[in-house]
């Protein structure tokens, strides 16, 4: 794991496996709560990568590993000072990836479907604004949002309609963490058999094999935004 900050490295944080050695994961660590929820994410992938070498997981799939190990680890900090705080702040950053991934897949599918002559920055930028004011971005971040943002998101160029696997895969990620609240140990079980299940199981395949929520239900959201009230209030 390559944390140390130094002058020149690249910035977030990613994971790199390559066939027949260790993963190797880069991020700046910076002693900040995002820094904890970015190395799960990444060991995530890790595991992920090293249990199926031999096999390549779906987007949403390997998105629900990594994502799922943020929400396990919670509960392996709760003897922490500042667990509370680290509760609070992956949910708040949970609501927060609802709303601007969401905002940014709906600029990406509307981009996509411009002719070719109307590709221009100008109609972009004003997609990129309407989209943030559809999802309540432009609230959040009030006068200072800058509706030229969407330049400095890679996965547009790199990653294109990757975007969305952020949403779905989260949506069933969660559930091993309300599983995991309902009855001690058992979002850890299911999520040991989910790593075993998914070199050769697609996504939605994979939820029903779980027990689980179909993610895309409108059941699982209205358990999602239940979570949160109850999380978040208490």
């Amino acid at each position: 794991i390559d944390f140390a900050k130094n002058q020149g490295k690249s910035t977030g944080g990613f994971c790199s496996s390559p066939y027949g050695a260790n993963s190797f994961i880069l991020l700046s660590w910076n002693n900040r709560m995002a820094d904890v929820f970015t190395i799960a994410h990444e060991l995530g992938h890790a595991v992920d990568d090293f249990v199926h070498y031999e096999a390549a997981d779906s987007t949403d799939v390997s998105e629900t590993l990594s994502q799922a190990m943020e929400y396990l680890t919670l509960f392996y900090l709760q003897e922490d000072d500042v667990y509370e705080s680290l509760l609070a702040y992956k949910l708040m950053d949970v609501l927060r990836l609802y709303a601007e991934q969401g905002s940014y897949n709906a600029f990406e599918e509307r981009a996509y479907a411009l002719d070719d002559d109307d590709v221009t920055l100008e109609n972009l930028n004003a997609i990129a604004l309407e989209c943030a004011r559809d999802f309540g971005l432009e609230s959040e971040w009030g006068e200072s949002y800058d509706s030229r943002s969407w330049v400095e998101i890679t996965h547009f160029f790199q990653q294109p309609l990757y975007i969305v696997s952020y949403i779905a895969s989260d949506s069933l990620a969660i559930q091993f963490y309300q599983q995991e609240l309902a009855n001690e140990g058992q979002g850890l079980k299911l999520y040991e058999k989910a790593m075993d299940l998914a070199g050769d199981t697609e996504f939605m395949a994979l939820a029903k094999a779980l027990g689980m929520r179909d993610p895309l239900s409108e059941e699982q959201v209205k358990a999602t935004a239940d979570l949160m009230r109850e999380q978040l209030l208490k």
